[in-house]
């Protein structure tokens, strides 16, 4: 396993036990692995924080939200924009408990049955970015906020090679401080 697995294990490792004990509206976890030009992020969400609803949509109305909402998540800086990096997302793996038709080389979407436990539908958002230079973030910001009003809370983890924090972030607090 290299530093780069091990990162992303360190942090990831313990977010299906939270999601499976906690699925509260409004609240999300967040996790950031950075480690030379690679930066790794993973958001785990109830449904209902993008959506507004849980439940397979039935109406129009609710089918063209999933699909917009789909594709505001293919792209990382829809959820969080760092300072001063400049970095290409290299990968995103979008998953949906309600769509099984987005499916490519970049951006899958997958349809989870294991995301939807008595009526808890969940988001699970992974993605992969190559940075032109080592990384060294001291600031980062969470614009899922402007997107997806249903995110009250977002508790953000984060692990780089010099050490890990968390912080709660929120519309009114939505900077990251990375130490």
């Amino acid at each position: 396993m290299n530093f780069k697995q091990l990162l992303l294990l360190l942090l990831i490792a313990p977010l299906p036990a939270i999601a499976a004990e906690k699925h509260v509206h409004g609240e999300a976890q967040l996790s950031i692995a950075i480690e030379g030009h690679q930066i790794l992020i993973e958001l785990e969400s109830p449904a209902d924080n993008i959506l507004g609803f849980e439940h397979a949509p039935n109406t129009k109305e609710q089918k063209i939200l999933l699909s917009d909402s789909l594709k505001i998540l293919e792209t990382y800086t829809n959820l969080i924009t760092f300072d001063a990096v400049n970095c290409k997302q290299i990968g995103a793996d979008v998953n949906s408990p309600f769509d099984k038709h987005h499916d490519n080389a970049h951006d899958k979407h997958h349809d989870h049955a294991d995301s939807n436990h008595d009526g808890h539908s969940e988001f699970h958002l992974s993605y992969s970015l190559e940075c032109e230079k080592p990384v060294t973030i001291s600031k980062a910001k969470i614009t899922a906020f402007a997107y997806f009003k249903g995110f009250k809370k977002i508790q953000a983890n984060w692990v780089t090679t010099t050490g890990q924090g968390s912080q709660i972030v929120s519309p009114k607090n939505p900077m990251l401080e990375i130490r």
